[in-house]
């Protein structure tokens, strides 16, 4: 039996949300608080998250600020990124039991893909919500931080991609009609 997928519909939409960084750099972003935060490692391509054990296929070095690709090395790297979240992902939807759709799989991948494999561990209740096969109240934790009357984290830097993981769990097909703020 075929391994499932990200569909070109879910690529699509990842690859409009990461978009291209020709450049290798820390990344900014503005909460939704108003605050101006920059990402502590060095972000390259379709947002190639830089690991310290990564070399720059140009230099034959490790990366350093300013180090540029060209987008067929990032669209390399896309897949292999792209695979260890559909890795993640398949395992993540078959502990969900009944769930066995395209659009909860490309949800998980691009979770998966933009906060690492683990981003459980930063959603348990959610998480465990899912288990539970209430996706609309897991959907609502992913917007809660540590308490319940705060924001995560998350939803204050990319609000549109909890979006797009709410309208994944929600079965909302418009998850792969981008949606700008």
């Amino acid at each position: 039996m075929p391994r499932p997928n990200m569909s070109q519909e879910g690529l699509d939409l990842l690859l409009e949300r990461e978009g291209f960084h020709a450049t290798a750099e820390n990344l900014t972003y503005t909460t939704t608080d108003g605050k101006t935060v920059k990402e502590p490692r060095l972000t390259v391509g379709y947002g190639h998250y830089v690991l310290p054990t990564d070399i720059n296929p140009q230099t034959g070095e490790s990366w350093k600020h300013g180090d540029e690709v060209d987008d067929g090395w990032a669209k390399q790297q896309l897949a292999l990124d792209v695979e260890d979240a559909v890795s993640a992902a398949v395992k993540q939807r078959n502990q969900l039991g009944s769930v066995d759709d395209q659009l909860m799989l490309d949800g998980l991948i691009g979770v998966n893909y933009q906060m690492g494999t683990k981003w459980r561990s930063k959603f348990p209740t959610a998480w465990k919500n899912m288990v539970q096969g209430d996706f609309d109240k897991a959907a609502t934790e992913i917007t809660r931080g540590r308490t319940s009357s705060t924001p995560s984290l998350w939803s204050q830097q990319t609000p549109v991609r909890v979006a797009d993981f709410q309208k994944a769990l929600r079965g909302d097909v418009s998850y792969y009609t981008p949606e700008y703020e």
